[in-house]
């Protein structure tokens, strides 16, 4: 299961010109797993 550290993992990897990229993606994850995983949100 992807869980905080997880996405903690990939926001350090984050380069500027994918910083959209990076957002579009955590927002997707959100919309998927929000009801599993609340405490995402305020990652985002």
């Amino acid at each position: 299961i992807a869980t905080k550290h997880h996405l903690k993992d990939k926001k350090m990897k984050n380069l500027p010109s994918d910083s959209d990229k990076i957002r579009s993606k955590k927002l997707h994850y959100l919309k998927t797993h929000y009801l599993w995983y609340p405490e995402l949100s305020r990652l985002i």
